[in-house]
């Protein structure tokens, strides 16, 4: 058996990339609860963007336990109405949230 460098913890918040899964969302008190209990670092994954970096923040046990966030759509945004991204706009939101990720996680990387 192997071991393992960090753990994903998902889905923290309804999903940006995709549909919301059936049972729901765990939310940032169980990713917490699971980030205290994991002995690897934990991220959080699932719905992470500006807003629900906030709430991340006023909760202060996920603040203590995670690692850090990790996300795909709060990245992308939205496409254009040909079906395109904004790459520019990509990079300006990965640098948003890893700058708001570092202020709310020690060492975090988003």
């Amino acid at each position: 058996a192997g071991s393992v460098d960090f753990a994903l913890h998902a889905p923290v918040f309804a999903p940006n990339s995709k549909p919301a899964p059936e049972g729901g969302v765990l939310g940032p008190e169980a990713a917490a609860a699971f980030a205290a209990s994991a002995g690897v670092p934990v991220f959080a994954l699932g719905g992470i963007d500006e807003a629900t970096l906030g709430e991340l923040a006023r909760c202060a046990p996920a603040r203590a336990s995670l690692a850090g966030v990790a996300c795909i759509g709060g990245l992308w945004g939205s496409a254009s109405p040909s079906g395109t991204y904004d790459l520019g706009a990509v990079r300006d939101r990965a640098a948003s949230l890893t700058e708001q990720a570092a202020s709310l996680f020690q060492g975090a990387r988003a």
